[in-house]
């Protein structure tokens, strides 16, 4: 992996777009292999996580949407002491898909926020 290519990637799309920040995921080596997607799946959650922790502040409203990525990161996130903060279901879950309810990612985000 080219780190200073990534660097050199997020400060352009940063510019680019006039963002604050950017968060840039490498694949890695195994790119385009089967295993590909469950991997990403697993190093954007753990970027979605460590991005949460650093920008949530006590008092903030966070509003949750439901998929595998955020079920995941959901379950594999560092907890945070915070105060005040107010986790909100954004939509329905889907019954055809039960193990990703919007619920359990919800309630699991918001404990590990208390």
């Amino acid at each position: 992996m080219n780190v200073f290519g990534s660097i050199d990637a997020a400060l352009q799309i940063r510019d680019k777009f006039n963002l604050q920040r950017v968060i840039i995921v490498p694949d890695g080596e195994h790119a385009g292999k089967r295993d590909d997607t469950k991997l990403m799946r697993t190093r954007l959650s753990r970027a979605g996580g460590m991005y949460l922790n650093q920008v949530i502040e006590n008092g903030d409203v966070l509003g949750v949407a439901w998929g595998r990525t955020i079920h995941q990161m959901s379950k594999t996130m560092t907890p945070k002491s915070c105060k005040n903060v107010t986790v909100i279901q954004m939509l329905g879950s889907m019954p055809s898909q039960p193990d990703l309810t919007i619920i359990e990612s919800s309630s699991q985000i918001a404990y590990k926020l208390s």
